[in-house]
């Protein structure tokens, strides 16, 4: 299940969004709840949410600043931010930010499900692009020394150009002097 925290100084918001929406449906818990920027920066820190339901205006740490915060050390999460505040300076500011979405209060059900499944959505996708990632790193791992073994026989066989012996060389880690020949 992926993580969700929700940061807004009001509880009644809190306790609203935590409530009225069917999380597991979406794979998501709420793990934790923020009255202020600095608590939801703390909590944050210690829980790595997947997802930040954050408001602008907060105390002590507003939504913006929270948010330009943890992009520096939870760079992969979710940020949908969900405020009353319709002013365009504030949402060119959290688009400058990358927020992934950006909601008006009041704040419908069926659009705040919308804005999940599209979110889950976005973190399936991003699994899937890792375990890609992963897959092809342990496939290199292992063709590795196969693929050495090949440069090293273009090498000697003179079928690579000057450029292309610089990029393997680098790539196998391989120190060819500048002094070196073959005959």
């Amino acid at each position: 299940m992926w993580k969700v925290l929700i940061a807004d100084d009001e509880p009644k918001i809190r306790r609203s969004l935590k409530n009225f929406v069917n999380w597991s449906q979406f794979d998501m818990e709420v793990a934790g709840e923020a009255e202020d920027g600095e608590t939801a920066y703390e909590l944050a820190a210690a829980l790595k949410p997947d997802i930040l339901l954050v408001d602008i205006c907060i105390p002590f740490l507003s939504g913006l600043e929270l948010i330009e915060r943890l992009k520096k050390v939870l760079p992969s999460c979710m940020i949908i931010v969900v405020t009353g505040h319709d002013e365009i300076s504030y949402a060119q500011k959290a688009l400058r930010l990358r927020v992934f979405d950006y909601l008006l209060k009041p704040v419908g059900e069926d659009q705040m499900s919308a804005v999940l499944e599209k979110t889950r959505e976005e973190l399936l996708h991003r699994e899937s692009r890792v375990r890609d990632v992963d897959w092809t790193e342990q496939q290199l791992k292992k063709s590795f020394p196969y693929l050495k073994e090949n440069f090293l026989n273009d090498l000697v066989n003179g079928n690579l150009t000057a450029d292309e012996i610089i990029k393997h060389s680098n790539f196998y880690k391989i120190t060819i002097s500048d002094h070196s020949g073959m005959i």
